[in-house]
């Protein structure tokens, strides 16, 4: 049992089959973070062509990574975190990747293309921009 705003709670996480039928079993307190359970859960699983779904509260770069690396193809929706919109700015659901030529279309047509790579957390980030769109983002502003 944890402590959390509506008393003592605690969150059941399950690893189930294609059919809906539990695998393994795991159990935290209810002010524990939904990630810190997923390799526990997830370890020594070695199905062919095992999906991992999960909620947003599962979503972690390393522990994606670990997925991928395990042969897991995992799908969890990145947090909703940015404060874009009520900024009055685009966020990056309104950007439109395109994998043929590597680029990101923004709301106003423009092409944001590959700049560079850097690393932040460990994690390899893709940088890509264009002129274009900050000039529109200033013209909005206004």
């Amino acid at each position: 049992m944890g402590r959390s705003r509506g008393g003592l709670t605690s969150k059941v996480h399950a690893v189930v089959d294609a059919r809906g039928l539990p695998v393994r079993l795991g159990l935290t307190p209810g002010e524990t973070h939904d990630n810190r359970l997923c390799p526990v859960l997830l370890a020594g699983l070695r199905c062919p062509q095992t999906m991992v779904l999960a909620d947003r509260g599962y979503f972690n770069g390393p522990q994606i990574k670990a997925c991928h690396d395990a042969g897991l193809t995992p799908i969890v929706p990145k947090p909703m975190t940015s404060n874009a919109k009520a900024d009055g700015r685009f966020d990056r659901a309104d950007f439109i990747y395109m994998a043929k030529d590597d680029e990101y279309q923004c709301p106003a047509g423009q092409r944001a293309i590959y700049r560079y790579t850097g690393e932040e957390h460990g994690l390899q980030l893709r940088r890509y921009w264009t002129s274009a769109c900050l000039r529109i983002s200033a013209q909005r502003g206004r």
